[in-house]
């Protein structure tokens, strides 16, 4: 995001319930194809962190899961970039560390999820990655191929236990993606504070309201915030727009996230005092997960 912003008219959520966004929704929500080549190879320097502390907020309203009910959660963003992998595997870290059996689907053509585990390729397919410290503390993940259909869950969960399946869906577009959000209960989108998050919210609400019925329960949720003022105004906006569906904790820019990917450690891993890693837990607790402590580590999960 760059340091300075476009201003954002207040146009965009002042208009007629009836108008429709001025791009193509279907355009917003059209599949990214990105070049592998952009990952560069982990550097192993290990730097100095300093703890962030939480705001606090007012949480929204949670919904109770049947005890043996799989959660089954959707990260998706219209726009590449605005942090949904970083978010999918952070999740999916801390509930594994709470005893969860997790299952990452990765439904992006670059399969990038698993270098946040520590892998150094990237392949199709199951993978699965151990916590430090613990074989028995263990997140899988299933890469989609190119084709980017929807995974094949049930012949997975057959012989594997999976409590909480969590959806990177930054890869799929039409009716795939329809799919994948109708199999969701919840829905975690992140935007960036620029000039298109009210626009691409806009967008996200008339996908929503296509699913009527089936659509799940939604959250937005603010990433890479600055103290600027167009940040501040992009976030007023979106407050007024969104109302509840935006998750009052915003998740601030800071080199703890780039660091964590560089180093190939999960964030909550690395940095598990970061203000990153407090919303994450947040967002946990508010899918109705028990408390939980993590503990600091900056070594890699393993394979296999």
């Amino acid at each position: 995001m760059a340091d300075r912003h476009e201003s954002v008219s207040r146009a965009d959520i002042e208009s007629s319930g009836e108008e429709r966004p001025s791009q193509d929704v279907a355009a917003l929500f059209s599949n990214l194809h990105l070049s592998n080549m952009q990952y560069q190879p982990f550097s192993r320097r290990r730097v100095a962190k300093t703890p962030d502390v939480t705001v606090e907020a007012k949480l929204p309203p949670r919904t109770p899961h049947a005890q043996d009910a799989q959660v089954r959660v959707g990260v998706f963003s219209p726009m590449g970039g605005a942090g949904a992998s970083t978010l999918t595997a952070s999740l999916g870290s801390i509930l594994c560390q709470l005893g969860k059996g997790v299952l990452l689907v990765d439904t992006s053509p670059w399969q990038a999820l698993a270098f946040h585990f520590g892998a150094t390729e990237t392949r199709p397919g199951r993978r699965t990655f151990s916590a430090p410290g613990s074989r028995d503390c263990k997140v899988h993940i299933l890469a989609c191929d190119e084709s980017a259909r929807f995974p094949d869950l049930e012949s997975f969960t057959a012989i594997t236990r999976v409590d909480c399946v969590l959806f990177d869906l930054g890869g799929m577009s039409g009716e795939t993606l329809d799919v994948c959000l109708r199999v969701c209960d919840t829905l975690i989108v992140p935007l960036l504070p620029d000039p298109f998050a009210v626009r691409l919210a806009k967008a996200a609400k008339l996908l929503l309201d296509k699913l009527g019925a089936s659509a799940p329960r939604v959250q937005f949720v603010l990433n890479q915030m600055d103290d600027s003022a167009d940040a501040k105004e992009v976030q007023a906006l979106l407050d007024r727009f969104l109302r509840e569906d935006l998750f009052p904790l915003t998740i601030s820019r800071q080199p703890d996230v780039r660091n964590a990917i560089a180093n190939g450690v999960v964030l909550p891993f690395y940095a598990p005092e970061a203000q990153a890693t407090s919303v994450c837990r947040e967002i946990v607790q508010w899918l109705q997960v028990p408390e939980f402590d993590l503990k600091k580590t900056e070594l890699r999960w393993s394979e296999g």
